[in-house]
């Protein structure tokens, strides 16, 4: 390279000169254009993290709102379980109100 434009100089050739120049400038060249295929591929690569991301944000969402409407349903549930429960307690109170009562009516349908 060096010697290419020694002689570009030495002979006023402007040819040689530039290609003197193309020498020494083809390394950067290549250089350059791996750093743009890597640049192309971490863009891409960022394109789909985001786009990752964005769906994961999206399916947090979605579960947290399926969280909250099942816990919802949940304290719906145990409202009614309760509910039946005391149904039941009282039911049975009765019952165990009107056999006293059938008991007692039976000892004076006796006498």
């Amino acid at each position: 390279m060096k010697h290419i434009l020694r002689a570009a100089r030495k002979h006023s050739n402007w040819v040689l000169a530039s290609l003197a120049v193309r020498v020494r400038l083809d390394p950067f060249t290549k250089v350059k254009e791996v750093m743009d295929k890597m640049l192309a591929e971490l863009k891409a690569q960022q394109k789909a993290e985001s786009q990752k991301r964005s769906f994961c944000n999206t399916e947090i969402d979605s579960t947290e709102d399926t969280i909250k409407t099942k816990e919802q349903e949940k304290e719906d549930l145990e409202g009614k379980k309760l509910g039946l429960e005391n149904s039941i307690a009282s039911l049975e109170s009765e019952i165990e109100e009107l056999k006293t009562q059938v008991a007692a009516m039976q000892v004076s349908l006796k006498q």
